[in-house]
């Protein structure tokens, strides 16, 4: 609100946007682009596609054999 108690137009009215450019020629950089320098791991869950399935065992050895996989938890 303005001093004389009126509020701006907020509709009808063109906002200029500065990013416009960036994000429709791919420049725009997002959070999920930002990679720290350092070693990363990311993870994965598998959950089965029965609910309440009683889990007797899981074969995980084609897992560790992946190239890359760290640990299988």
């Amino acid at each position: 609100m303005n001093p004389d108690g009126d509020a701006p137009p907020a509709a009808g009215v063109s906002i200029p946007r500065t990013d416009g450019y960036e994000k429709v020629t791919g420049a725009a950089e997002y959070a999920a682009d930002v990679r720290p320098p350092g070693r990363w791991l990311w993870a994965k869950v598998l959950r089965s596609p029965l609910p309440h399935a009683r889990i007797v065992r899981i074969d995980v050895t084609r897992a560790r054999a992946q190239p890359g996989v760290h640990a299988v938890l």
